[in-house]
C-alpha cells in the first residue's frame, strides 16, 4: 500500500493533494508514452529457414509478407501452411516485445503487466510454445454471420 495522506491541516491537505495530483499526471504521461511505444511495435517471424517471412503489427495483423520464388514453386497448400507458420511466429515475437516493454515500464509483477500477459496469451497463445492454443490468426474467430 502507500503512506497515509496527511490531512492534519489545510496546508498539509493542499500539499498532499498537490503531490497526489502531480503523481497522477506523471503516471498518465508515462502510460501515454508507453502506449505510443506499444502501438509502434512489430513482430517478425519466418518459416522454412527464411523462405517465408512475415511482419505483424501489435494487434497481430499481417503488414508484410515475403515468399521466396523457391518456396512459391511448392504449390499453394504448402505455401499457405508456411505463411501461417511465419505469421504465428511473428505474432509470438510481437507478444514477447509487448511483454518486455510492459515489464520494463511497469515491472514484472505489476498489475498492468499481469493484464498485458493475459491479453497477449489470450490473443497469441503461449509465447514460448508454438503449438499452444491461442486465438490464432486475426479474424479466425469471426464467423461473418455464418
Amino acid at each position: 500500500m502507500g503512506t497515509i495522506p496527511d490531512y492534519s491541516s489545510a496546508d498539509a491537505a493542499r500539499e498532499t493533494i498537490a503531490r497526489q495530483t502531480q503523481e497522477a499526471v506523471e503516471r498518465a504521461r508515462r502510460a501515454t508514452a508507453w502506449r505510443q511505444e506499444i502501438d509502434t511495435l512489430r513482430g517478425h517471424g519466418t518459416a522454412d529457414r527464411g523462405a517465408v517471412s512475415a511482419t505483424v503489427e501489435v494487434s497481430g495483423m499481417l503488414v508484410d509478407l515475403e515468399v521466396s520464388d523457391q518456396a512459391a514453386q511448392r504449390g499453394g497448400r504448402e505455401v499457405a501452411a508456411l505463411v501461417v507458420e511465419a505469421v504465428k511466429a511473428a505474432q509470438r515475437d510481437v507478444g514477447r516485445r509487448v511483454m518486455e516493454a510492459s515489464e520494463q515500464e511497469w515491472g514484472a509483477d505489476s498489475s498492468t503487466t499481469d493484464r498485458m500477459r493475459a491479453e497477449v496469451t489470450g490473443r497469441f497463445g503461449s509465447l514460448e510454445d508454438p503449438g499452444a492454443p491461442g486465438r490464432g490468426l486475426p479474424g479466425a474467430d469471426i464467423n461473418w454471420g455464418r
